[in-house]
């Protein structure tokens, strides 16, 4: 039977904020020069900041709203009252009883209406600004949506002013990507709830099969922290993750993990294309191929897509160095170096992957580096690598004829 002070721990860890950063993927901590701050400048309530190169949360300001999750361009952000993956199987149970439409809305809308509605019907979110057009793109996917609308309430009487302003460009975001993956389609956000979402006569089996939902997500809740305390006081509390600012890889890169929600995307895309769209394969030998022949030239034609949330790298080669800082900070690997038998070295980008984060750009010691807003269809259904033939730098240059010397040896 479990003591006190693991019953103790447990109740802790259930009602603690659930507020993590993963500093290897976050732009700022990897770099204290890039000038990412995305997750700071969604919060309404003032309760992030960086110091020292460290994103801080202050858990007594914070209203729990999850704008800064959504906002984070590499998904560093989590919330543990935030599962990506419930939320795409809520939005199809609940697409499912509303014949092709998806209705999102904000806690504050659901409260105002409270006894009115079939909350079966409806995905409740804290604020509509925790909602991403990624993840808009993958439940439209998911549950064979139709239509979607976002509800929201009085955003200016509940603290989270800015859900409204965020939800509407969220909504554009979301349906230019629809457009262009052939989904006709709007997404539409309304301060009012769809009718067909009021309770019917059998609201009372509703509201019951809705009470038992609950009660197994909690208790789900429940089960994994008891499961995690328990590991804790067998092996040691396992710690966050260490800071990985510092360390590269044999290669010269820092480590590099692409955005679970981008490979969720790209596979809901590659669901509504005729292309088939790979998600992102871990290039564990640093990018340094020898084969030149990856090069895909950029389809000249085509609209731009996705501004929010890709971008094309331009190189100015007159103004580049060669030093190619820009792949050795990104922390999604889009860009990622290489070298062939020939002599040649540079960067290349895989547009998928591309966060439009901006520190490659931030921390061109250069400024050669130019990120261009939006990617092309084309690119994103056959995965264009664009191939960068770089200036070497001095330092490479001497560290080849250091290593020829030593094999000469």
């Amino acid at each position: 039977m479990p003591g006190a002070a693991s019953l103790i721990d447990v109740a802790e860890r259930l009602f603690d904020d659930g507020f993590a950063v993963n500093e290897s993927l976050c732009v700022k901590a990897r770099n204290r020069n890039a000038g990412c701050a995305r997750c700071v400048e969604s919060c309404a309530a003032g309760c992030l900041s960086f110091e020292e190169g460290s994103l801080v949360h202050d858990s007594d300001r914070c209203i729990a709203c999850a704008a800064c999750v959504a906002a984070c361009p590499t998904g560093a952000l989590s919330r543990a009252d935030v599962d990506e993956s419930s939320f795409t199987e809520r939005c199809a149970d609940a697409c499912g009883l509303l014949d092709g439409t998806l209705v999102i809305a904000c806690e504050g809308i659901l409260r105002r209406a409270s006894g009115l509605v079939d909350m079966t019907k409806v995905v409740s979110v804290p604020c509509l600004a925790a909602v991403c057009s990624e993840s808009i793109v993958e439940a439209v996917q998911h549950a064979d949506a139709r239509r979607v609308v976002l509800s929201h309430g009085p955003c200016g009487t509940c603290g989270k002013c800015a859900g409204n302003e965020r939800a509407i460009r969220t909504a554009d975001s979301a349906s230019s990507l629809l457009h262009a993956w052939g989904q006709e389609m709007v997404v539409r956000v309304a301060d009012a709830l769809p009718s067909k979402t009021r309770k019917s006569d059998c609201g009372f089996d509703a509201n019951r099969r809705l009470f038992f939902e609950e009660m197994r997500d909690s208790a789900k809740s429940v089960a994994k922290v008891s499961l995690e305390c328990a590991l804790d006081d067998a092996t040691g509390p396992s710690g966050s993750e260490p800071s990985l600012r510092v360390h590269v890889n044999r290669y010269g890169v820092l480590p590099r993990t692409a955005s679970p929600r981008r490979n969720r995307l790209l596979t809901a895309l590659g669901a509504l294309s005729a292309s088939a769209v790979t998600a992102f394969q871990d290039r564990s030998d640093g990018g340094l191929s020898e084969d030149v022949d990856v090069e895909h030239d950029a389809p000249k034609d085509g609209e731009l897509v996705g501004c929010g949330i890709w971008a094309r790298v331009e190189i100015a080669l007159d103004a580049c160095n060669g030093c190619r800082m820009c792949a050795v900070f990104c922390p999604t690997g889009a860009l990622f170096p290489f070298h062939t038998k020939k002599g040649l070295v540079g960067v290349k980008q895989d547009v998928r992957q591309c966060a439009a984060c901006g520190c490659c750009q931030d921390i061109c010691p250069t400024k050669a580096l130019t990120l261009l807003p939006g990617a092309r269809r084309q690119d994103i259904d056959h995965g264009a690598i664009r191939r960068f033939v770089l200036p070497k730098h001095p330092a490479y240059r001497e560290k080849r004829t250091d290593l020829r010397c030593a094999h000469r040896r």
